[in-house]
């Protein structure tokens, strides 16, 4: 799952109940019926995340399986939380009586919203790409993996200062590749070459091993090089 993903998950688990309960909660202040409330917000966030969903289906058909960034994929979301903001303020007619609440439970939804945007990103970005320095431009990066077993291929591509290459590979352990290095897997999976499925344009390293620094472990392979500015990374678990 990624992280665009993860937040249309958020939005419909999590905020969706949350604008109905915020609604009921004001309808019962106004001694009106609750579960009108309940209804209303929470079927209004639903409906608001679902078309969300729709168009960015409709725009990126392919993704995640072409990747696009993931603040634009998340920006999909923005429209949802604006609708459920909307069905606060608007489950009831007596507004001037209500405003104090509707200006709270507002400010908890952004709240809510910011915070599962967070969560999300913790959870399903890879460490790779979070490892990147901040001032990391031009990130490129591609992955696949399996449903039921740890199977992945990942591939990275960010422009870095070579300091920050230096830094960045001594957070993951990888160590300089020579010709006489032995490892515990074929080396036939140390490879520059695109992964089977690649479709995109950007990944240009040279074939050569020269300067590449690797981490293997059993089946998992993890290597990368600085070439032309560049960070280049793949990771392999076969």
């Amino acid at each position: 799952m990624t992280w665009a993903q993860g937040t249309f998950a958020f939005c419909f688990g999590i905020l969706t109940p949350a604008v109905g309960v915020l609604s009921a909660v004001r309808l019962r202040r106004e001694r009106k019926s609750w579960i009108r409330g309940l209804l209303l917000g929470s079927v209004a966030t639903f409906l608001a995340s679902a078309v969300c969903c729709f168009i960015a289906h409709f725009c990126f058909p392919n993704y995640p399986r072409q990747h696009i960034p993931e603040l634009l994929a998340n920006a999909f979301t923005l429209p949802a939380i604006a609708a459920g903001i909307a069905a606060i303020w608007f489950v009831s007619d007596t507004r001037a009586a209500g405003k104090r609440f509707c200006l709270f439970a507002s400010a908890l939804v952004v709240v809510l919203y910011v915070g599962g945007l967070a969560l999300c990103y913790e959870a399903f970005t890879w460490r790779f790409r979070k490892e990147l320095p901040w001032s990391a431009h031009d990130v490129h990066e591609w992955y696949v993996s399996d449903t039921l077993l740890p199977d992945y291929s990942y591939q990275l591509k960010a422009r870095v200062t070579e300091h920050q290459f230096r830094r960045y590979i001594a957070r993951f352990g990888l160590t300089p590749h020579t010709p006489t290095r032995t490892y515990s897997d074929s080396a036939i999976w140390l490879s520059w070459n695109r992964a089977p499925g690649f479709e995109g344009g950007w990944w240009d390293p040279s074939a050569s091993l020269d300067s590449t620094f690797v981490w293997q472990g059993y089946d998992t392979w993890t290597f990368a090089k600085f070439e032309h500015g560049y960070l280049y990374l793949v990771s392999v678990n076969h």
